[in-house]
């Protein structure tokens, strides 16, 4: 069962849960597209909302920054751009699965891990991919993955 908080910032974080699995689920819309240089320096503000554990800053900028990034990425034509472009998407994505694990949002924390994966996988690159790894490694933990595990063993 999702954490159910009482306090106005917590409140405001889990009502924005919906819009965020509508943000990584939806199909892009290309009407949403944005400036590479700016959703790069969006992406880049969600560090400190994270590291804070500030979970309605995160649940207010999410949903808009995931569904301009998805919007954006198909229509990039320039390497370099694409590839910042992934690696904002890539930390979004994580500050998602970040914020839905925190407020108890299991099945979206995995939908989000796999949306990292998805990015470290077009980026192409063993480090992105260890670090998509290790953000699938969190998103099973809260699950119970581990304990399952470790229970078949005698």
């Amino acid at each position: 069962m999702p954490y159910v908080p009482d306090n106005g910032p917590a409140r405001e974080a889990d009502a924005a849960i919906v819009r965020v699995r509508q943000a990584i689920q939806d199909l892009p819309d290309s009407a949403a597209a944005d400036e590479p240089d700016r959703l790069v320096a969006d992406a880049e503000s969600l560090t400190t909302l994270r590291l804070s554990l500030d979970l309605a800053g995160l649940g207010a900028v999410l949903p808009g920054l995931l569904t301009r990034l998805r919007a954006t990425l198909p229509t990039v034509r320039r390497a370099e751009d694409k590839t910042r472009l992934l690696r904002a998407y890539f930390w979004t994505a994580q500050s998602a699965q970040s914020l839905t694990r925190n407020l108890g949002y299991l099945d979206l924390t995995w939908v989000a891990a796999q949306q990292v994966r998805h990015a470290a996988e077009q980026l192409n690159d063993p480090v992105w991919l260890s670090a998509a790894e290790f953000a699938r490694a969190h998103a099973l933990i809260p699950a119970g993955a581990a304990r399952s595990r470790s229970a078949g063993r005698t």
